[in-house]
């Protein structure tokens, strides 16, 4: 039954009942469809880079989530510079990884719903990464303006 050894074993939705099944199987376990080795191994490396794929997308957006909780906790006296650090290491990190992510991944020819997922996921850590970006900016200036204000009142 099992002529590839394990460490090669990959899945791929079975194009009859798209329930999920190994390569290594002649036929569907659900729906006894014959499988082809070729047509399986072709979706099954299909359905890894799409994995991988919402993989690294979801790292990318935990990192955008933990850019903005940095940058909020920078302001917190005593811990504000560990955060700081960090905060500031995210805000190049993140678009230097959502750059690797299109490179990577932006060929990937997958009609997964996980793959459309991800490219949603990897469009709002942008979002996300300008957003804290313009927050930033924004009170920067306004930190600028109150300190040269009170310079002149005293």
């Amino acid at each position: 039954m099992s002529s590839m050894p394990l460490d090669k074993v990959q899945v791929f939705r079975c194009p009859n009942c798209q329930e999920f099944i190994n390569t290594s199987l002649t036929e569907c376990s659900f729906c006894h469809a014959a499988v082809d080795v070729q047509a399986a191994q072709i979706a099954a490396d299909a359905q890894g880079h799409a994995a991988q794929a919402h993989s690294d997308a979801s790292v990318l957006k935990i990192m955008a989530r933990a850019f903005l909780t940095l940058y909020l906790l920078s302001w917190i006296p005593i811990i504000g510079g560990f955060a700081g650090w960090g905060a500031f290491f995210l805000s190049i990190a993140i678009p230097i990884m959502f750059s690797r992510w299109w490179t990577k991944h932006a060929s990937v020819q997958s009609a997964d719903p996980d793959y459309y997922k991800a490219k949603k996921m990897s469009f709002m850590a942008m979002a996300f990464w300008g957003g804290t970006m313009l927050l930033w900016l924004i009170l920067f200036v306004l930190q600028i303006v109150f300190y040269a204000a009170a310079r002149q009142q005293s």
